[in-house]
C-alpha cells in the first residue's frame, strides 16, 4: 500500500475531526508545515462553502 496515500488520509481525517495540527504532525513524524502543506487536503464540501461565502460578500 502507498504510505503517502495513508499519510494524506490520516492527516486529512484528523484535520476534519478538529485534531490540533501539531498533534497530527507529531504522529506522522513531520513538521507542522509539511503536514499542513503536503499531506492535509481540504474537503471539497468545505471549499465550496468558503467560495459561496466569498460570493455573498462580493455581492453586498
Amino acid at each position: 500500500m502507498n504510505f503517502q496515500v495513508m499519510r494524506r488520509t490520516h492527516s486529512t481525517l484528523m484535520n476534519n475531526m478538529g485534531v490540533e495540527g501539531k498533534l497530527v504532525a507529531d504522529q506522522l513524524g513531520h513538521s507542522l508545515d509539511v503536514n499542513q502543506n503536503v499531506y492535509t487536503k481540504s474537503p471539497v464540501e468545505r471549499r465550496k462553502v468558503i467560495v459561496d461565502q466569498l460570493e455573498r460578500a462580493l455581492v453586498m
